[in-house]
Order: C-alpha cells, then structure tokens, then sequence
C-alpha cells in the first residue's frame, strides 16, 4: 500500500500536492516526474541534406545551431528552427568522425575529428577557417573546463592518448604505459582495423578514461586497468564522479569493484542529461576505419535494437524509461 508521503502515481496528483510535499508531490516524486518526462519525446524539426551522408552532430551555440559533419569532410551549420542549411565548410578531406563543443561566454568551440587529423573551431566564425589542426591524432574530445583537449594517436602501436592545451595549441602531455594499456591491443587493432575509443575526462578533470585504463593526469602512468568481461564499445564517468561505465559493466571509481551489469548498455554509445540523473543512448557507431557507406546496410546494424531508436535510462538507478523509434 502506498504511504502518505509517497507521490501519487498520476501526474496530476502529483502536482496538486506540490504545495504541501514540494515541488515533486511527495517521496518519490522525483524519479516519477524523470520517468513522465524523459518517455514523451515529440519531433519538432527534421534536417534533411541529400547532397550528403551525416555522421555525427553537435549543438553550437545552446540550441540555435546545429553542427552536422558529413562523409565527405564538409561541415554542415543548420538552422535548428528552420532546418535551412546556413553554412558549408570544407573541414577535413576524410570522413567527420567526431564534432565536440564547449560554450564561452562570447563563442563556442568546436572540435571536429576525421581519421588524421583534429581541428578546432571558432564556432561563431567558422568561415575563417579553424584555430589550429592537431595532426596524426583523432577522436578530440574536451575537458569540463574547456582547456584542455583529450585525443588518441591515429597511427603506430602502441597507441597513446594524448592532451592537449586549448589556449597554446601545444602538446602538454603523452599517455602510455607498456603493461596497462588503453584501447585495443595491437593485433585485435589489426586485425579489425579500428580506431580506438576517445578518451573520457572525469567530472573533476583530474582523470582520464581511455578503453579499460585509468590514469591521474597527476601522474606520469596508468593506475588501473579494469576488467573486460564484453566487447568494448563506449567508456565513460557518470556525472556524480564515483561510477565509471565500460560498455555494459559499472565499476566502482573509489574500489575498482564491479557494481552491476546492464545489459541494455550493451554496444551503445551513452550521452547524459545536463543534469546527470538521465542517459541517453544509441547504438554504437563503428571505429574510423569501418565509418563507410556500407555500414549503413549492415545486417547486424540492422538488427540492433536501436538501430532506428534512441533509449532513456534512468541514471541514478539505471533503469529503463523509454524507447522512442525515430523512423518514419
């Protein structure tokens, strides 16, 4: 039976007893209301380019602009209202494989990665031309703060993950250890012919995540190397800074033990809300070297239950709330 404190089910209810049990209507209320609103999602603007193939997307600017990266190297700037391409730029001369951003006060900045090479944005004035290209490095992703640049090598073996400074455009540090290594091991790189995943910066900064390896940024190796029970395809910090998700596993940051499995994770690629207590998620896209038309077709991508379809979870539990199919 349900205690009187406890928020009713219905949304109504609930908010007719903000007044006496605050603003979520009562124990409860709080993850009722994340579950009522992170399961009604409605389209409010379709973005169509035939002249091209997106690969990734990014907002620039709050949610006035959307960044689209093609196949072709071209970097699309969209009205988001609108949907009426504003902006070309000739950006890379390989596929887009990445666009990441981070907003100041006056600009926002953009990074854009192909499989060479990492550039960094003006967004305001992409039109002349980026700030500085970082070369044989992919996959730039940046710190919290916006100062710095984390990023993986795009050619040899090892690899290494490298970081760089957003202000001096210079190369601050190389990550590389002999026994804990990050990302794939040379002969599974190999012989899939992938790139390995971008490297994850921890809420504070002071960490940095790449494949299944730790390191402190303060210092000078990797401090651990978590376990691998399935096929690695996203690695990530959950925004309360104690949790760390390697595709479906979630590994304690303070013991290094494994809390839970959830398999809905499974070969999918997580964003979280800018609150941190709900994880969007898609299936995962291939490594640089598999980003072709072909993929498109794929049987297995096919398959894949997000293959037309996003998912919210719940992040504070990680439990599912929804899934919504995109395809019309």
């Amino acid at each position: 039976a349900m205690h009187v404190l406890d928020a009713p089910v219905h949304v109504t209810q609930r908010l007719s007893r903000r007044d006496v049990f605050g603003a979520n209507g009562g124990r409860g209320g709080t993850k009722a209301q994340r579950q009522f609103v992170y399961s009604r999602f409605r389209q409010v603007q379709s973005i169509r380019d035939d002249s091209s193939i997106a690969t990734c997307v990014a907002f620039v600017g709050g949610a006035d602009i959307v960044a689209a990266g093609s196949h072709s190297g071209e970097i699309r700037m969209i009205d988001a209202s609108a949907g009426d391409v504003m902006d070309v730029i000739d950006a890379h001369s390989a596929a887009v494989v990445s666009l990441r951003t981070h907003d100041l006060e006056d600009t926002t900045l953009l990074l854009s990665s192909s499989k060479h090479e990492i550039k960094l944005w003006d967004g305001m004035g992409m039109s002349r031309g980026p700030v500085v290209t970082w070369e044989q490095a992919t996959r730039g992703r940046f710190n919290h703060a916006g100062t710095q640049v984390a990023a993986v090598s795009c050619s040899g073996m090892p690899r290494q993950a490298y970081i760089y400074d957003v202000t001096t455009h210079t190369k601050v540090s190389t990550l590389q250890d002999s026994i804990l290594m990050g990302g794939p091991s040379p002969s599974r790189s190999e012989r899939s012919g992938r790139a390995v995943l971008s490297a994850a910066w921890s809420p504070a900064d002071d960490l940095l995540l790449w494949g299944c390896t730790l390191w402190d940024l303060r210092v000078p190796k990797a401090i651990h190397h978590f376990d691998q029970f399935t096929e690695l395809s996203s690695g990530c910090f959950h925004p309360r800074g104690l949790e760390v998700i390697l595709n479906s596993e979630v590994w304690d940051l303070r013991t290094f033990k494994l809390l839970r499995s959830v398999p809905c994770l499974d070969s999918t690629s997580i964003t979280f809300n800018g609150t941190g207590d709900v994880m969007y998620t898609v299936a995962r896209r291939p490594g640089d070297g598999d980003l072709s038309l072909g993929y498109l077709h794929q049987r297995t991508r096919a398959r894949h239950p997000l293959h037309t379809a996003f998912r919210t979870l719940d992040a504070l539990s990680y439990a599912e709330i929804a899934t919504i199919d995109v395809e019309r």
